[in-house]
């Protein structure tokens, strides 16, 4: 079921017949605003260079007074929201849209219409891999990648 809905939510599933999309009775809602990326890239910052992937930028809190991670080094949650200005918003930021979408449902229901889920906003990726920390953002991503990006309702719910 998970991947046919991440399919299907990017426009990759094959053709719905066209009461799926208009027969019945839809509600639908605008989440919140997620706001302006909290921590940006510095200047100079998230440049490729030759034979190298472009290393994520932003994101670091210089005020953790952590010391520094080592590459590849498991952290635990409560170091990761310390380190990292982004995830710090990105929990703050899935907990009002998991609200949102929670009022959103309720209301659905009792007005008997199939609510329609948008699509999120996130400032982080995803991951259970440590090096992603603080940028929120994998090694690979675009260079100069916007935040926030539309992200999988499997990231919110």
């Amino acid at each position: 079921g998970g991947k046919r809905f991440r399919l299907l939510e990017s426009g990759l599933w094959a053709l719905l017949p066209d009461a799926y999309y208009t027969e019945g009775r839809f509600l639908t809602f605008v989440p919140p605003d997620p706001g302006a990326d909290p921590m940006p890239c510095q200047a100079g910052e998230g440049v490729p260079a030759p034979g190298k992937l472009t290393a994520p930028c932003g994101g670091e809190d210089p005020a953790h007074g952590l010391p520094p991670k080592p590459a590849g080094k498991e952290i635990m949650w409560q170091e990761g929201l310390k380190r990292s200005v982004r995830l710090r918003a990105n929990v703050a930021l899935m907990a009002r849209q998991v609200h949102a979408l929670r009022d959103a449902m309720g209301i659905a229901r009792v007005l008997n219409r199939t609510l329609i889920l948008p699509q999120f906003d996130c400032l982080c990726d995803r991951s259970e891999y440590p090096d992603i920390m603080p940028s929120c953002l994998y090694q690979g991503a675009p260079r100069r990648m916007q935040i926030p990006f539309k992200c999988s309702t499997s990231f919110v719910i």
